[in-house]
């Protein structure tokens, strides 16, 4: 149905993030200790398969997805991030934002290029994101 651009193995991967999976958490952590990286990649583990839904979806199950994502959206803004975690919170933020406006565009019958430019901003929005990932202390 749409131009939908995942982040490709979840961009967390593509980084190397997370190699040391069984260590203890250092360098970037969240207040409750998990790894700042390792939370980013819960939520966007949990934005991709919303995204995914809703690129299949029409309608009114289209606009549950949206809220679905607006969920994720709000919980990501609701997490408690240290000052290390903020620039890479803040760039998935806009990703996040980019996915709802693309999809509610569709939602509403808009003109595909309308569609397709929004989703192109979201593609730049996730190179943004992947290198703020690449940033955060292991």
């Amino acid at each position: 149905m749409v131009r939908w651009l995942r982040l490709v193995a979840v961009v967390l991967a593509l980084s190397g993030c997370g190699a040391a999976a069984t260590a203890a958490p250092t360098g970037c952590v969240a207040k409750d200790g998990q790894p700042v990286y390792k939370l980013l990649e819960t939520y966007a583990n949990s934005w991709a398969a919303a995204g995914d839904r809703a690129d299949r979806a029409q309608g009114a199950a289209l606009a549950t997805e949206i809220e679905s994502l607006r969920a994720i959206r709000n919980e990501v803004n609701g997490q408690q991030w240290p000052a290390c975690g903020k620039a890479a919170q803040a760039a998935f933020v806009a990703v996040i934002d980019s996915s709802i406006e693309g999809f509610t565009a569709i939602l509403n019958q808009k003109p595909k290029a309308e569609s397709n430019a929004i989703f192109e901003r979201m593609r730049e929005q996730q190179a943004a994101f992947k290198a703020e990932v690449q940033k955060l202390p292991q």
